[in-house]
């Protein structure tokens, strides 16, 4: 009995560890403790920051919804009249070339064929005060309109001269209607049953 005692101590002995074992298995297990919490440390950074960029962009995505609400209910809140104005100021800084030169309304008139409307000689532009040059097409809100060229003979200044179908929301509110679009001078008024326009550099009055 005691021989088979000592036999299996022996083998017990044998099966563990050595101390230097030990040290290096504990070492091991250490390092692998580390690993995981780096592991752990770094995904979680990962997640932090993939939090943080979904976040971010919700934000942004926010403002621009914000901005562009902003900016369709400013366009959609602009008086009419300051958006026929801001087009025939954008009419009048492109300077394209007449499509016919003539001083007579009616010679315009005929070659401008497409128009839905007669031009009309308004008494604001009599030819005392006024010489015509030419005409040629242009679009207000949309639709087909004279943009004419005219020249005043008190000071040689020229200016553009449209006539156009009235907008349907649109109303003058008085007998004329004068505003500046970057440095561009902008009188609005009716005649004929037709919306016409002058842009120059100032009031030729």
């Amino acid at each position: 009995m005691k021989n088979l005692r000592e036999a299996f101590n022996a083998h017990y002995r044998q099966q563990s560890l050595s101390e230097k074992q030990l040290k290096d298995l504990m070492a091991l297990q250490q390092h692998s403790e580390s690993a995981d919490v780096v592991s752990d440390e770094k995904n979680h950074r990962l997640s932090f920051t993939g939090n943080n960029i979904r976040y971010f962009l919700a934000i942004a995505a926010s403002f621009v919804v914000i901005s562009l609400t902003g900016l369709l209910y400013n366009i959609n809140s602009v008086d009419a009249r300051e958006k026929v104005a801001l087009e025939i100021a954008y009419n009048h800084s492109k300077r394209m070339a007449l499509e016919i030169a003539s001083s007579n309304l009616n010679d315009v008139g005929a070659h401008l064929s497409e128009l839905d409307f007669t031009l009309v000689d308004s008494v604001r532009t009599d030819e005392s005060e006024w010489n015509l040059l030419g005409g040629r097409y242009c679009s207000i809100q949309g639709k087909l309109a004279a943009q004419l060229r005219i020249k005043q003979t008190t000071n040689d200044s020229y200016h553009t001269y449209y006539q156009a179908i009235i907008p349907d929301d649109f109303e003058l509110g008085g007998s004329t209607y004068s505003t500046w679009v970057e440095g561009t001078y902008i009188e609005l008024w009716v005649e004929g049953g037709l919306l016409l326009g002058l842009a120059g550099e100032g009031p030729t009055g």
